[in-house]
């Protein structure tokens, strides 16, 4: 990679953070980890992330309203974003496909799944 990928990565389940931010850094990118919602809004924009990953449930502001949050800032209302998941309830699936996400996961998902979605929407080869 020429430039150097950032991602932010917001999960509130500490080993599966830092599995999936190991797997991640191991490929090459910057990941900025929060434990919860706050301050990711902001730290997309500050970091000029290249690409977000959410958990959809987390304490304090969960994933819908951070992806809110993003889409209401002209700087950072196209930057693509992965939400993850493990609800299955209907309502929840619809409410996230309509924010304009790049991606979806179901919990549990293998890290390595991770990597060729994000090469696939930030076009890296």
């Amino acid at each position: 990679m020429l430039k150097k990928i950032t991602i932010i990565y917001a999960e509130d389940d500490r080993d599966a953070a830092n599995l999936v931010k190991f797997k991640l850094e191991n490929e090459g990118f910057t990941v900025k980890h929060f434990p919860d919602g706050r301050g990711v809004a902001k730290a997309a924009e500050e970091f000029k992330a290249d690409l977000l990953i959410l958990d959809n449930s987390m304490p304090f502001k969960d994933g819908i309203t951070v992806l809110r949050e993003l889409k209401l800032n002209p700087v950072t209302n196209s930057i693509p974003v992965i939400v993850t998941t493990a609800s299955s309830i209907i309502d929840d699936v619809k409410t996230i496909l309509s924010l304009g996400i790049s991606d979806f996961l179901v919990k549990p998902f293998l890290p390595q799944e991770l990597i060729p979605r994000i090469k696939k929407i930030l076009k890296i080869e």
